[in-house]
């Protein structure tokens, strides 16, 4: 029935799931995700039915997929099973689907799958139900290189790495990490391991925050854990050169950090952070930003975050969560959620309650 309204009614309906895929108890997410993944497997008869433009029919095509990979980044594990299954059962494993059309899907996931699924690690059980899952793919790859020859998936041009604290990961980060994505950049998040000082959640505790907030972005991964990287330090601005081989790599930072942070205060030398191309996003006019943006020897391009979410600030939304206030309009649902059931950010009364014992 979905795929016989009007476009513009379509994505409105789109929309609403988006917002629903986040926030909607697990059951309900289950039908949301069965519900997409059979539009998905009947969407190219829809290109037969309404006058659209490829670049229209295919960003349609991208949200959807989006909801489905919104729910394999989920912290259920119930929604994770239903999520993965439909993708591989009513998508790869669709029989209304040709191989040209999960072909372009495949070039669409297939990198997002493999970085989402790759971080599920602690539960066995579900390990065991990816790997049987996965297996519907595996056989689409063998029977599209059989048949139609070999997969190629096309390398980035450009990679822009956006290190940062994340603690946590807001609106204002993923508004971001989106607009660089727009202007025809691959995306790697990193989760900083180097800001002792901060008093910051685990390491884990904020890739996990990081991973479902931007679980349905396509083009915007999180960097591997394995390789951890401090600006600082140019032996890990080697790996990291080395590890995008031939590709352009561009550094993301606030101009706080360009103006504050020790490592823009040295001398240049090899793979020093000065040397690489940057992407600066302003926070606020400074007058020193300018000269102190001279000492970088690489490229550099110059973003400015709209004012709903320029004023963003981690510390706000931390006090925000002690206040227990809404800050929905400050990080993403399902974070949001993700930070609530687990009493994260929610520091110690100051003063301690008094015990006094009972009278025998």
């Amino acid at each position: 029935i979905l795929l016989y309204l009007e476009p513009t009614e379509l994505d409105e309906i789109i929309e609403d799931l988006t917002s629903k895929i986040k926030i909607s108890s697990s059951n309900v997410k289950s039908l949301i995700l069965k519900t997409i993944g059979i539009a998905v497997s009947h969407y190219p008869k829809y290109n037969d039915r309404f006058d659209e433009t490829i670049l229209s029919y295919d960003n349609r095509l991208k949200k959807m997929l989006g909801i489905l990979l919104n729910g394999l980044g989920d912290y259920h594990i119930k929604v994770k099973e239903s999520s993965l299954s439909v993708i591989v059962k009513d998508v790869f494993g669709s029989k209304f689907l040709n191989f040209n059309e999960k072909h372009k899907i495949f070039r669409f996931i297939a990198k997002k799958i493999l970085t989402i699924v790759a971080e599920i690690k602690d539960e066995e059980l579900l390990l065991l139900t990816n790997s049987a899952a996965l297996n519907y793919i595996y056989r689409f790859i063998s029977d599209y290189t059989f048949f139609n020859g070999t997969i190629s998936l096309e390398l980035p041009q450009k990679i822009a790495f956006f290190p940062g604290t994340f603690d946590p990961f807001s609106l204002s980060h993923k508004e971001i990490a989106r607009s660089i994505k727009n202007l025809g950049y691959e995306v790697y998040l990193a989760v900083d391991e180097f800001s002792w000082s901060k008093k910051t959640l685990p390491n884990l505790l904020r890739r996990n925050i990081l991973a479902m907030s931007v679980a349905d972005e396509l083009d915007i991964y999180i960097y591997p854990k394995e390789y951890p990287t401090n600006i600082a330090n140019p032996n890990d601005l080697k790996v990291l050169k080395d590890n995008f081989n031939h590709i352009d790599v561009y550094i993301v930072v606030g101009s706080d950090v360009v103006l504050n942070a020790s490592s823009y205060k040295m001398k240049a030398s090899e793979n020093s952070i000065l040397t690489f191309n940057h992407i600066i996003f302003e926070r606020g006019k400074n007058r020193k930003l300018e000269e102190a943006s001279k000492s970088i020897m690489g490229k550099i391009e110059w973003l400015t975050l709209p004012p709903r979410y320029s004023d963003i600030s981690s510390t706000q939304i931390r006090n925000y969560i002690d206040e227990n206030r809404d800050i929905s309009s400050l990080i993403d649902p399902l974070a949001e959620e993700y930070i609530y059931d687990n009493g994260f950010y929610q520091r110690e009364p100051m003063n301690k309650s008094e015990i006094t014992s009972l009278w025998l």
